[in-house]
């Protein structure tokens, strides 16, 4: 049982503080807590101080070697580092991350540790060395941190009932699989295109392995569709000829759901014809949502998709993304006119070098 806010906070010495605050905080969230569903300084706290445990133990190599749920590229834990305003750790932290080629955190746990282990042996053990001498700074950093942050604090440890309310925009959906589709509804237009238009985009390599032996020109009809959506979200205007852009994903599920039904189709059957009919329509959805044609976009396709093929680790990969794209909303207050460029879900991402038709 953590003690009492007043005391933790009344605490002279900033080890305690801040040990204090921790415990009271995962009392509070849990210890598999979501960072996305966080206030900003709850999460900072729990990030800071639960990192530099485990990389004061375990190096980086340990740290690295474990996969961090609600955080797969680590984003909110590097953010939580600036946040506390101590250089000499998050400058640190920055120089771990470089050791990834183009920035982009390797999805499997044994790629990053031999990246990070091949950087940190080419500067003589300087990237574990660097954070761990930067410790005593960090936490008296993180003590003035949360003294300074005194009053986001307040009602942690009260009964949930007598807890302030907190803002609007502090609140999450506790199931994301069941309120994702009701709460994209309320992100900013845009913002809205660039995630239903990122869905497509995340179930598309399924396409391969659900139809073969499709006529080639079918997956370039469905990537040029996805391509138009994020075009269009990352001008922040409608662009090409979206009517068009839109029947040609149509004919392809119509033409895998006549296979299914066993009608004769000119084309060769696809292996998996349900999965096929729906990442089309996928594609399609994030065109239909922007001009109208179709309130629910592409989350709902795509949820079905993943269910279909058994991928609950891309459909985990999907709510990342929209926990992403809510809190960049939320942070730099987007609106209706905001354009979302496709960088916002992945800061590595770069236009393919293909010359896309424009409908």
């Amino acid at each position: 049982m953590p003690d009492p806010l007043d005391t933790i906070l009344s605490a002279d010495d900033d080890e305690a503080l801040c040990t204090g605050l921790f415990s009271a905080l995962l009392a509070r969230h849990g210890d598999r807590f979501h960072p996305a569903n966080l206030p900003a300084e709850h999460r900072t706290v729990l990030l800071v101080w639960h990192t530099q445990g485990v990389i004061g133990n375990r190096g980086f190599n340990g740290f690295l070697g474990a996969d961090t749920p609600g955080d797969p590229d680590y984003r909110f834990m590097r953010e939580a580092y600036d946040a506390v305003g101590c250089e000499p750790a998050a400058a640190a932290v920055r120089r771990v991350f470089e050791a990834f080629p183009g920035d982009k955190v390797p999805t499997e746990a044994r790629t990053r540790v031999q990246l990070f282990g091949k950087a940190n042996h080419a500067v003589h053990g300087a990237l574990n060395r660097d954070f761990l001498k930067a410790q005593p700074v960090l936490t008296a950093a993180l003590a003035r941190y949360i003294r300074d942050n005194a009053d986001a604090f307040a009602g942690l440890d009260l009964p949930a009932a007598d807890r302030p309310a907190p803002p609007p925009e502090a609140e999450e959906p506790e199931e994301a699989g069941e309120s994702v589709e009701v709460a994209a509804d309320q992100l900013p237009q845009w913002a809205q295109v660039a995630f239903h238009a990122r869905c497509a985009r995340q179930v598309f390599p399924l396409w391969d392995e659900a139809w073969p032996d499709a006529p080639g020109e079918y997956r370039d009809v469905l990537e040029q569709a996805i391509v138009l959506a994020e075009l269009c979200a990352a001008e922040g205007k409608p662009v090409g000829d979206l009517k068009a852009a839109a029947a040609h994903p149509a004919r392809i599920a119509a033409a895998a759901l006549a296979a299914q039904e066993g009608r004769e189709t000119a084309d060769p059957p696809p292996a998996f014809p349900q999965r096929a009919a729906l990442i089309a329509a996928a594609a399609g959805s994030a065109i239909d949502h922007i001009t109208g044609q179709d309130d629910t976009g592409s989350y709902v396709i795509t949820r079905l998709i993943t269910e279909e093929a058994d991928r609950d680790d891309l459909l985990e990969d999907i709510h990342d993304d929209f926990h992403r794209i809510r809190q960049l909303v939320r942070d730099h207050q987007w609106t209706d006119r905001t354009p979302i460029p496709p960088e916002a879900f992945d800061p590595t991402w770069k236009p393919s070098g293909k010359w896309w038709k424009v409908w």
